[in-house]
This record gives structure tokens, C-alpha cells and sequence, in this order.
């Protein structure tokens, strides 16, 4: 999936809300390839989008509120382990810990396996430290990037939230949209073992 975001100088708060079905069958993703860009846009206008997918619904608005997170953001300049304190599926599978490092990335990783990750890449520099919330409810990741628009350096924040329950929430704050190429990719993957090969299952923003 690729979404270019709307015209503009700046997304104030850009959010996109992927809601992960408890139902997964990665068989069914063998025999049916095409099921991996399955889309069912349910309502969609200049600002909002709703759509269900395979295993999957999302939700892009922009011009949201920021979350408030009540804990404290912790800051790290290296690669941290997160073992999430509620139960998190991930493309059917458990996960036991999350690997975040502050380039943009989260790798997800069941037991002794690797099932895939989130990442964002900004057209900018990563600031050498990032924040990180972990509690019983969700885990939150705030990066922060230098961006050039129109001459002037810019601090574009980027927020990954993953919810219990399965929900994963992406917020993008102060990322220009007036260029040729676009500001920011982000893209989660997940990987699935078909006939002993890894097939590798994605949607990006774009």
C-alpha cells in the first residue's frame, strides 16, 4: 500500500491506525499471494481513509490531536530490547520482544524468530537519540529527524505506538510535503514461511 500525502507545507499531525485481526491463517497467504494487496476502502474523502485488508483495517486522517502519553519518555542512543508487558500478535504470531533502534526501526521477534519489523525512513538526519515509553497498555517510540524545506532546517517527529490489543498507531508531525520526492516512506513488514521460504508480506506509507 502507498499513501502520498495531501499538498501542503507542512502535515501538522498525520496519523494512520492499522488494527491487527486476532483471525490469521499464513497458509492462506501461500495459496493466494494477491490477498497480501487485498483493499476494501469502506469511506475515504481529501482527509480520511478507511479500508479493510487481509488481516488487517486502516485508518489515515490528517490534522489529528497528538497522544498524550501520562508516563515519562525515557531517551536511549542505542538499540533497546522491549518485552511487552500485555499480549501482542503479530501477523497471527506471539511476540516477546521488540528491538528498537534509533534509525527509525522496530524489529519484532517471537521466540528464537524473526517476524518482521516497522520502519520509517525520512528524507533528513536522525537526531542521535530517541524516546521510548513501555508500559502494560502499549509502547511508544517518539524519533525526532533534521529536515531542509525551502532552506530552513526543520525538527520532523515521528511517533510509533503499539497498543494491546493489536492496534498500531504511526504519527508524523512537522513533515514538509511540497517536494519532487516524497519527505517520508514508512513501511511494516511481516514475514511468513511458505513451503520452507520466507515470503516477505508489506504495505508502506508513502
Amino acid at each position: 500500500m502507498r499513501y502520498t500525502s495531501l499538498s501542503g507545507l507542512l502535515i501538522p499531525v498525520y496519523l494512520v491506525v492499522i488494527v491487527l485481526s486476532i483471525f490469521f491463517d499464513c497458509q492462506d497467504i501461500c495459496k493466494n499471494p494477491e490477498l497480501a494487496t487485498y483493499e476494501n476502502v469502506i469511506s475515504e474523502d481529501g482527509l480520511y481513509k478507511n479500508s479493510h485488508h487481509y488481516y488487517y483495517s486502516r485508518t489515515i486522517s490528517h490534522y489529528q490531536t497528538y497522544p498524550v502519553v501520562s508516563d515519562s519518555f525515557k531517551k536511549f542512543s542505542t538499540p533497546q530490547n522491549a518485552t511487552p508487558k500485555f499480549s501482542f500478535k503479530y501477523y497471527g504470531n506471539n511476540v516477546n520482544r521488540f528491538e528498537i533502534s534509533r534509525d527509525g526501526e522496530i524489529k519484532i521477534f517471537g521466540e528464537k524468530k524473526y517476524f518482521g519489523n516497522i520502519y520509517h525512513y525520512v528524507y533528513g538526519k536522525s537526531f542521535p537519540e530517541y524516546e521510548m515509553v513501555d508500559n502494560n497498555d502499549f509502547i511508544a517510540v517518539n524519533w525526532y529527524f533534521r529536515m531542509l524545506h525551502d532552506g530552513t532546517s526543520m525538527k520532523a517527529k515521528i511517533t510509533s505506538v503499539i497498543h494491546s490489543g493489536g492496534k498500531i498507531s504511526l504519527y508524523y508531525a512537522n513533515i514538509p510535503t511540497e517536494r519532487e520526492e516524497s519527505p517520508l516512506t514508512s513501511i511494516i513488514e511481516g514475514v511468513i514461511q511458505c513451503a520452507g521460504n520466507n515470503y516477505c508480506w508489506y504495505f508502506d506509507v508513502e
